[in-house]
């Protein structure tokens, strides 16, 4: 007779089933306590003083004072297994910890069945035992190199630098906290100094006709040509009032203007003055220090510099505005070109001191302000932007002008209302903002104690930069059925190829497996900013889903969110164990974890970006092993440490598949300096010399 399956089916849909044997597993004790054997010197203080590194202990306690065994008892599983790995690792010290199993009850005497486990209870059972005895270990706690992140409110605070930043710009407009990193187009790089000078030096080639250029009036004036065609040209005038070329003279008096400005200037109470008669020339007197208009609480304006998510610099679109911002710059041109400093040369630079200086956003001379000298490079703000550069001294020219070094500044700093603090993409707000430059915006603040306050940007079409803004940073939590049907494989994500080369700098993540076959993981030393700032995220998007509100089972090799030691990583699943506690291979990090199903999260899209992270085999260690070098901790923390830059060369070598005998893979070898310099001074002596010393 057929067995009846309808039973089982309804039992394998029936949801209040799987939610009783989850609240079974959870009513499981965990295995948190771990036997050190060899610990006879030891004391519980002991114990205590050798595993509190590796989590939060419970209780240490050995069967007595003489024993060569001692329990110690952890906060969690993860910790315990921490533990494990970390002592065992340590072959020096003579240590072997392991854990502790929970007794089993026997049978009772006048049981008529004896107890058999089952399949299933066998194999988890069995994979228990065998993932214990697994190198397991704990992600690395990097100490990321500090980022150099360009500001100047620490310059305008400084004792030395601060009272001469103040003094020029008693205001704050350039304090600037910080300026976060944003790849730049190498199309779009200014050129030299050296170069722009000697493109505006170069004379014009004359046209057919023949001429010359003249450096006094920066004209062009032709040559050979006859009085008809002489004729056709107008005479060359200069302004009566600044000197300028011009080509107009007035209706009445016949004295030559370059501008509206220039002819009103010269026309006191709208009388004509003689003919070739110049102005008085009034003394001017300039405020040494820079200034500038209020601008209207609503008003359009275009952003010129970003330096965070939620900060900008912008400036008035006002076409009485724009005509003298623009006019700057072309002073600033021709006061370039009236510059006889020799090329190669500079200036004494001294902070504080406002300079003429290539290389502006525009690509032409603009003023900066001297923020912090340096021997080669000094830190500028470019006052037209609000941008800080590093600026070679030689291209460093002084302005004479006091009219045009003290001009007003038409740049404001403003922060945007309402920007979230969230760690998330922060990259694509940067990239949105600077896509925003240049066009034309409004504003609308308030002000309060003197500060624009309640910013708000919104675009021509009345679409608000604040919260599109809001909307690129932050990262929905994954929380719908829809969205954990979508899964990404950890082979479909990019990897970055190690370059190649020799005297690299790297860091050793993980070197667990260094004993096996000689591998380590590691990464470049110039990706250590993409981690952390990966990391950032991942802890951000981490305290929107620390709290448990659904179950998640991994697939093999689907990329997920774990937490292990209160922190937040990317991980792969490796093995997707009956005892709902999968081991997961953290792909940032070259280690394998094992994690409870409530520490584990479904990964966003936004996080699934390349692994630079890699593999790599240390150059001769296999050969020194064979040789008799015994590998420990204490040589691995001396030739090749964690944490720390190291100089290697790099190079790929090709072997043969050890699935296809005809396909050959490539792999990374690592020549570590100092390794290698040890291994070669073996191999003048005998090893038993250096297993003696």
């Amino acid at each position: 007779m057929d067995k009846d399956y309808g039973a089982d089916l309804e039992d394998f849909g029936n949801l209040d089933l799987l939610d009783d044997q989850y609240e079974d597993y959870k009513e499981q004790p965990q295995l948190r306590t771990i036997i050190i054997r060899n610990v006879k010197l030891l004391n519980p203080d002991g114990l205590r003083n050798l595993c509190h590194q590796y989590g939060n202990i419970v209780s240490t306690r050995k069967p007595h004072a003489a024993a060569n065994i001692g329990f110690v008892e952890f906060a969690t599983e993860g910790e315990a297994l921490c533990a494990i790995t970390n002592i065992n690792s340590k072959l020096n010290l003579g240590f072997r910890a392991e854990i502790v199993l929970p007794k089993r009850n026997p049978p009772e005497k006048d049981a008529k069945v004896s107890v058999q486990l089952n399949n299933d209870e066998e194999w988890q059972q069995k994979s228990l035992m065998k993932r214990f005895n697994f190198s397991f270990m704990p992600p690395l706690a990097i100490k990321f190199p500090p980022r150099a992140l360009l500001g100047t409110k620490n310059d305008y605070l400084s004792t030395d630098t601060g009272p001469l930043l103040r003094k020029v710009d008693p205001e704050l407009f350039f304090s600037i906290q910080k300026v976060l990193p944003v790849e730049c187009d190498p199309k779009s790089k200014p050129s030299g100094a050296t170069d722009r000078k000697e493109k505006q030096k170069k004379k014009p080639k004359p046209l057919s006709g023949g001429g010359h250029y003249d450096a006094e009036k920066k004209v062009f004036r032709f040559s050979n040509l006859t009085k008809e065609q002489e004729a056709a040209f107008p005479p060359f005038l200069d302004c009566i009032v600044c000197g300028d070329f011009t080509d107009a003279t007035c209706g009445k008096c016949e004295n030559p203007y370059c501008s509206k400005r220039c002819h009103k200037q010269h026309h006191v109470n709208n009388v004509c003055p003689p003919k070739g008669q110049k102005p008085l020339v009034v003394p001017v007197k300039y405020d040494h220090f820079l200034k500038r208009d209020q601008l209207p609480t609503k008003a359009n304006v275009c952003i010129t510099a970003v330096l965070t998510q939620a900060s900008v610099f912008v400036r008035s679109m006002d076409p009485a505005v724009e005509f003298e911002y623009f006019k700057l710059f072309a002073d600033c041109e021709m006061e370039s070109l009236s510059d006889k400093t020799p090329n190669g040369t500079g200036v004494k630079v001294v902070a504080g001191e406002i300079y003429n200086a290539p290389g502006a956003p525009h690509g032409t001379y603009g003023r900066v302000l001297l923020i912090e000298p340096g021997p080669v490079e000094s830190k500028c703000v470019f006052i037209e932007h609000g941008t800080i550069s590093l600026v070679r001294n030689e291209s460093l020219r002084s302005i004479e002008d006091p009219g045009l070094k003290y001009r007003k500044v038409y740049v404001y700093k403003v922060c945007l209302a309402n920007i979230t603090d969230e760690f998330g993409e922060v990259d694509k707000a940067i990239k949105c903002l600077n896509e925003l430059k240049g066009k034309k915006l409004e504003m609308k603040y308030r002000m309060e104690a003197g500060n624009m306050v309640d910013v708000q940007l919104s675009t021509a079409n009345f679409t608000s930069v604040n919260d599109h803004i809001n909307r690129l940073i932050t990262v929905p939590p994954i929380l719908t059925d829809k969205e954990h049907e979508v899964f990404v494989k950890y082979e479909d994500i990019a990897h970055k190829i190690p370059s190649v080369g020799e005297g690299k700098s790297i860091m050793i993540l993980n070197r667990m497996t260094i004993k096996f076959d000689g591998r380590v993981t590691w990464i470049d030393w110039e990706d250590l900013p993409y981690l952390e700032t990966l990391q950032g995220k991942l802890q951000s998007y981490g305290k929107k889903v620390s709290k448990f509100e659904r179950d998640f089972t991994p697939r093999l090799g689907e990329l997920c969110l774990v937490r292990c030691m209160e922190r937040w990583y990317r991980g792969v699943c490796h093995e997707t164990a009956g005892d709902r506690k999968p081991s997961l291979f953290l792909c940032d990090y070259g280690c394998m974890v094992i994690a409870d199903l409530e520490n584990i999260r479904k990964i966003p899209s936004q996080f699934t970006t390349a692994v630079r992270t890699h593999d790599g085999v240390v150059d001769g260690l296999l050969d020194a092993q064979t040789g008799g070098l015994v590998i420990d901790s204490d040589f691995l923390d001396i030739y090749l440490p964690e944490n720390e830059s190291l100089t290697v060369d790099i190079s790929e070598k090709k072997r043969g598949s050890s699935i296809d005998s005809g396909v050959e893979e490539t792999y990374t070898v690592l020549n570590f300096h100092r390794f290698s310099a040890f291994t070669k001074s073996l191999k003048t002596k005998p090893i038993q010399d250096h297993t003696n010393n």
